[in-house]
């Protein structure tokens, strides 16, 4: 197999020192297509094999037939570690019916100091692909010369990649504070799923997160039509100090309807070595699979099993953001809604939606004055916008019904900052032929920050840049 043989030189940013060095990363690869393979007169099959060398650690690709040496994958994905601040990564495709390795391309990984991605390889002439790739941007998609054993570039044999990382684990400066503060005996681990910017390419469908760790697995209540779902869920874990336990896989789901079928949206994991007893992490993680997608998690190590008097205490506090502007939502209860179903009852859901925040709560069965208790924190936006509130009937065969919704004059209500409001929002527009009553939802609100402070756009951040500058510092592949 081709282990880099060609010598490429790729200028790569000189970039700001952080307190922290990358040790490991985790990329996304996919395996689009190929072209210029074998072809024949009758099928041939071909593999793809993903490998970090250093680690011996391989994936295989979904077999595809092609007739004219042209296979094509599409989504095939690939996570694969680094295990350092640089790694390099070979494809090996192969023609399974004849059991030849066709040729190998290698592709190339490097954490900059900002926390950005240099991606690089080696063009068909020698010189280099590269592309220094930041969170906010799309995959970079490229095209790779395949070499054969000898390390000569194969007439016509390319392999078509995109490339993205889902993030970099980067080791303290200096001892963590928090190793004064380690305890003796078992330990929890307090995770909170906050919300999400842009995860899949419409607003159709719903929304939830999926945790697990350590043969736990525990989920979110759903969000409908939100590219910007908040869910502010809190879940506990006994830790497990084993080392095979230290990642927290999380998953951003989406069902088309509330019994639909789920689909990813993205992924990522938590590294549980950046979390220590006394300091929380906070942070808005990339997520793969989706360009441009982030989640916010805060998550806490806390002394004492899950049921402990401690633990149950510090997980049932509201988590306070320690950005502002923001919006505190509680949909507290609801009384006198309307029966939708033939049996007399409804089973109640509400959600808010907020400029391009929503939020929703869990299904109360069978109950026209249900108890919700569901909290949010949203980014707040312009005095004018308005809070939409919206009351639905779940059914699991058909779609929901709507038992009515109002609009909530927030600036009007919240003339002054840190005071809560409570009131009761009477419901309007469910229709008339099916439904008795509309009746009201008790909101409560409060905000942090002034409306003056408020940013257009939501405060997004830019695209970054879009390539390499050619600079002092360089990286090679032997």
């Amino acid at each position: 197999m081709v282990e880099g043989r060609r010598r490429v030189v790729v200028p790569l940013e000189v970039e700001p020192a952080r307190d922290g060095e990358a040790v490991d990363g985790d990329i996304l690869i996919r395996v689009l297509s190929c072209s210029g393979l074998p072809s024949g007169s009758e099928l041939n099959r071909f593999q793809v094999t993903a490998r970090n060398a250093n680690l011996q650690v391989a994936r295989r690709s979904r077999i595809k037939s092609s007739l004219t040496g042209a296979p094509v994958w599409n989504e095939q994905r690939f996570v694969l570690r680094t295990g350092d601040r640089v790694g390099m990564f070979f494809l090996d495709v192969e023609e399974l019916s004849s059991k030849t390795l066709i040729g190998t391309a290698v592709v190339n990984a490097a954490a900059l100091d900002d926390g950005c991605t240099a991606f690089w390889a080696a063009g068909r002439d020698g010189g280099p692909l590269a592309r220094r790739w930041t969170p906010r941007q799309a995959a970079w998609r490229v095209t790779v010369p395949l070499e054969n054993a000898a390390g000569q570039v194969i007439p016509n044999g390319d392999i078509a990649l995109e490339l993205s990382t889902v993030r970099w684990l980067f080791k303290q400066a200096r001892p963590p504070l928090s190793t004064n503060f380690s305890s003796p005996g078992p330990r929890s681990i307090v995770l909170r799923v906050l919300e999400a910017h842009n995860v899949g390419s419409t607003r159709a469908g719903t929304r939830l997160v999926q945790v697990k760790y350590n043969n736990q697995t525990e989920e979110t209540q759903l969000v409908a039509n939100s590219n910007h779902p908040v869910w502010n869920r809190t879940f506990v874990f006994p830790e497990n100090p084993s080392v095979a336990t230290r990642k927290m896989r999380l998953k951003v789901l989406s069902a088309r309807s509330m019994a639909g079928l789920e689909r990813e949206l993205g992924f990522t994991y938590i590294n549980l070595d950046s979390i220590f007893e006394g300091e929380q992490y906070d942070s808005w993680i990339e997520l793969g699979g989706t360009p441009r997608g982030r989640l916010h998690v805060v998550a806490d190590i806390i002394p004492g099993l899950p049921n402990s008097e401690a633990v149950r205490r510090f997980a049932a506090t509201q988590w306070v953001p320690a950005y502002s502007p923001s919006l505190k939502v509680e949909i507290v209860e609801a009384r006198d809604l309307a029966a939708s179903d033939l049996d007399g009852s409804s089973d109640p859901y509400c959600f808010i939606t907020y400029g391009s925040a929503s939020t929703q709560t869990q299904v109360v069965p069978k109950d026209l004055n249900p108890n919700f208790a569901h909290k949010a924190i949203m980014p707040l936006r312009k005095r004018e916008d308005k809070l939409r509130l919206s009351c639905m009937d779940y059914d699991f065969l058909r779609s929901d019904d709507p038992l009515g919704s109002a609009e909530v004059d927030v600036g009007s209500l919240l003339s002054e900052a840190g005071k809560e409001v409570e009131v009761w929002v009477r419901l309007h527009g469910a229709r008339p032929d099916m439904f008795s009553s509309e009746g009201e939802v008790l909101l409560r609100l409060s905000r942090m920050g002034s409306f003056d402070d408020v940013v257009e756009g939501g405060g997004q951040e830019s695209e970054g840049e879009e390539a390499f500058d050619v600079l002092a510092d360089s990286y090679y592949m032997d």
